[in-house]
């Protein structure tokens, strides 16, 4: 095995870990504050969608920059601007104005949309997507099982630590920020070689439907984060009016993010799902019923079985949808194609929270969800046309089934 100084995989992994273990922890913390106060859904919307739309901005830049000055210094500048942001949030109270905390709440969604596109170019630099595509599988897998079990560690934390106010969320931010920070500058960037850069691009040409599922991937990605944002940043609203203690509502989001990452150990040892449309378009039935069955929860198991069956989609689209990025690209873009994946999954969030919170500010806090369905079934409907659309003629690919 080789060590931390020839490989960093391990090392970005750990760092994935830690910006997610954080990113959630204070979105937990700030979300269940917010609730208890009992603020408008709409207040809950606009500090949700604030720090999505950052993350996307960040997201479509950090990608292409990354691919012209190179990926540690991308994810180092990410890391130092989340210690930043971590201080800010410890140093703020968030009691005597909100006004005072989201800019740097919003700071902490820049600094997280920066890392992820130069992190993934990284993961899969040198990688041959076709012939050793279950190499890279391997590679989005574990990265995938990084950031989720950070956020889940994340969400569990922050519903532990919240009775004992939100300064102890935040002081702990503060430490594992500055790990993150030592971890990327002692981390050594592995120079790719230039036949390994040509054996990716001759390999490209050999996934001719990549580029039609990518863009399917980048319509499904939309609508399951644009009911994901929900989860986020306006289900404490509906958790609190139901009455549940912030350790139920931290373990109920651990347990919808544990049900995304069995999707993605699925989808990691089944291979039936690639370049089929079909169980993409299950997935969406699947979440569609979830995101109803959330709309009248009144306890935990119903809320818990509808957040399940979200988060399979949620598990589904990202998996399915980076995996097509990867495959075709070779090094030199694979950071603005991850740069692209992640934006999507933002906006489908920023709109999402931003509607949502409208919804039910005018309506009540379960239309959002029913909104959420109406949008998932509507994209899915898109997705058959444009793949219909774009599959005129059909790229030739043996043994693909759609």
């Amino acid at each position: 095995m080789p060590s931390d100084n020839t490989n960093p995989r391990r090392r970005l992994y750990a760092v994935s870990f830690i910006n997610e273990f954080i990113v959630f922890l204070v979105v937990f913390t700030i979300g269940r504050e917010l609730a208890e106060r009992r603020l408008p859904l709409t207040t809950l919307a606009v500090a949700g969608a604030g720090l999505t739309f950052f993350a996307a901005m960040a997201s479509l830049m950090s990608g292409r920059l990354s691919d012209i000055f190179g990926r540690k210094r991308l994810i180092f500048t990410a890391a130092s601007l989340q210690v930043l942001s971590a201080v800010l949030c410890a140093s703020l109270n968030l009691k005597a104005g909100l006004h005072l905390v989201l800019p740097a709440y919003w700071m902490l969604g820049f600094s997280s949309g920066i890392l992820y596109a130069p992190v993934i170019a990284w993961l899969n630099q040198g990688e041959d997507t076709a012939a050793n595509a279950h190499g890279v599988s391997r590679t989005l897998i574990l990265f995938c099982l990084a950031w989720n079990f950070g956020m889940m560690g994340g969400q569990l934390t922050g519903g532990w630590l919240f009775p004992t106010g939100p300064q102890s969320s935040f002081m702990l931010a503060v430490a594992l920020s500055l790990v993150n920070v030592v971890l990327v500058a002692t981390t050594t960037h592995q120079a790719v070689s230039s036949s390994e850069v040509m054996v990716s691009e001759a390999s490209a040409s050999r996934h001719p439907l990549a580029s039609v599922f990518v863009r399917l991937g980048w319509l499904a990605n939309f609508g399951g984060t644009f009911a994901g944002g929900m989860v986020f940043f306006l289900l404490p609203d509906l958790i609190v009016s139901i009455g549940m203690s912030s350790e139920t509502h931290g373990t109920l989001l651990a347990i919808w993010r544990a049900a995304i990452v069995a999707t993605y150990l699925l989808m990691h040892r089944l291979k039936f799902w690639r370049y089929r449309l079909s169980t993409a378009m299950v997935s969406q039935v699947l979440a569609a019923a979830g995101l109803m069955l959330i709309s009248i929860a009144d306890g935990a198991l119903m809320l818990v079985t509808g957040m399940a069956l979200l988060g399979q989609l949620v598990g589904y689209n990202y998996f399915a949808s980076l995996c097509y990025s990867t495959a075709g690209s070779p090094d030199e873009s694979r950071g603005f194609m991850a740069s692209v994946h992640e934006a999507t999954l933002c906006i489908g969030m920023v709109t999402g929270t931003l509607a949502g919170g409208f919804i039910g500010e005018t309506i009540n806090s379960r239309g959002p969800y029913v909104l959420a369905a109406s949008v998932v079934v509507l994209l899915a409907v898109v997705q058959i046309l444009a793949y219909q659309r774009w599959m005129r003629p059909a790229p030739s690919c043996e043994a693909v089934e759609a």
